[in-house]
């Protein structure tokens, strides 16, 4: 195992963290338990690929969480040796919506 690679979430123009916000408040208790534990282990080892994490191209990746009863996706990228965790969704679909991997490319812009 080697360094960990630090942690980071997006931060808009106006001070706010909508991955976190929506982490802290829309997540039970469990479900912050196991997305923390999957933010971790990339962190740790951050060697992207199946079956913690997916690629959409373009440095843009998903950490993939699955609690008891909901999927829950955090989209991330490598910005300045830092991962930054750009958008937290629950996944509701077989296919990741487009809609949230264009928030998360659009945030990446904007690093």
């Amino acid at each position: 195992m080697g360094v960990a690679i630090q942690v980071r979430f997006f931060q808009s123009a106006t001070g706010d963290t909508p991955a976190l916000n929506f982490i802290r408040n829309e997540l039970t208790a469990e479900e912050r338990v196991i997305v923390g534990a999957d933010l971790r282990a990339a962190q740790d080892d951050w060697n992207p690929g199946p079956p913690l994490t997916d690629g959409f191209g373009k440095g843009l990746w998903e950490i993939r969480s699955k609690t008891p009863t909901r999927q829950i996706r955090l989209m991330v990228c490598v910005h300045d040796k830092v991962l930054v965790v750009l958008h937290a969704f629950i996944k509701k679909t077989r296919a990741t919506p487009a809609a949230d991997v264009k928030i998360a490319r659009d945030r990446m812009k904007l690093l």
